[in-house]
């Protein structure tokens, strides 16, 4: 029996069951939109956010009442990783280090063959490695001066996703 079926059986709410974790890792696909946080043992905090990443876009004092989509979206992606994270973080200044992964599908416009062979491999193109961290340190903390230490990759894989690791000191 599969973990979600015993998760079931047991009679825990589906949306329980969405977030739920086995050893640390999420237990099947998580739904679009549903953020999984494991609080694990020696101050080690994992966050699932499903859906690809976005990187901060350029804002201006016009975008408080022109509201621009890429900047609308990238706020509503904040709101939802914000909402899904509650307060599971640690102090930027309790952070000893920060991981992250952000993985892309290949485009259905690609050959599948092309799409076989970008699987697992290093992803080049938009966005800028540099504006997905903005993002996420502007998104996960008030104030993310106090972070020292981070490593970040993007990757294509089947499943578009933004792994987040935090480790306390």
């Amino acid at each position: 029996m599969n973990p979600r079926d015993e998760l079931r059986r047991l009679g825990i709410p589906a949306d329980m069951i969405d977030t739920a974790t086995v050893n640390g890792q999420p237990i099947g696909q998580p739904q679009y939109g549903r953020v999984c946080v494991d609080v694990c043992e020696h101050g080690v905090v994992r966050i699932v956010i499903p859906g690809p990443a976005i990187g901060k876009p350029r804002m201006t004092q016009r975008d408080k009442w022109k509201k621009r989509p890429c900047v609308m979206r990238y706020r509503d992606w904040c709101d939802r990783v914000r909402a899904g994270v509650g307060n599971a973080l640690p102090a930027a200044e309790d952070v000893a280090e920060l991981n992250w992964t952000a993985y892309f599908e290949p485009p259905k416009s690609w050959p599948k063959t092309r799409r076989l062979a970008a699987i697992g491999k290093r992803h080049r193109s938009k966005p800028d490695i540099d504006n997905v961290a903005k993002g996420i340190l502007d998104c996960l903390f008030t104030n993310d001066q106090g972070i020292a230490e981070m490593r970040c990759w993007k990757q294509w894989d089947w499943r578009a996703r933004l792994e987040v690791e935090i480790v306390s000191e």
